[in-house]
């Protein structure tokens, strides 16, 4: 069992935001934070809702990226297990 967080939609889109503007490239970012197959598409969706729910170690990335404390992150998700 793979423990996963949703995150709460209005933190999701100004986080993924933060890391795009930081990064520069949706496909850089998706690409970081693990995914091989069309990852600009896969990141899109985690902005758009699509896609709710990351790992933990996804997490881990965006809050190096972004800057923003895991602790904060974690404030702001649900843990779901997949």
């Amino acid at each position: 069992m793979v423990k996963r967080y949703e995150l709460e939609a209005t933190f999701r889109a100004m986080l993924c935001g933060a890391a795009l503007r930081k990064v520069g490239s949706d496909a850089q970012v998706g690409r970081m934070l693990g995914y091989k197959i069309v990852k600009g598409k896969r990141f899109r969706e985690l902005m758009n809702g699509t896609t709710k729910t990351v790992s933990f170690q996804q997490l881990e990335i965006l809050s190096e990226i972004t800057g923003i404390p895991l602790k904060k992150i974690l404030f702001y998700s649900k843990p779901r297990n997949v």
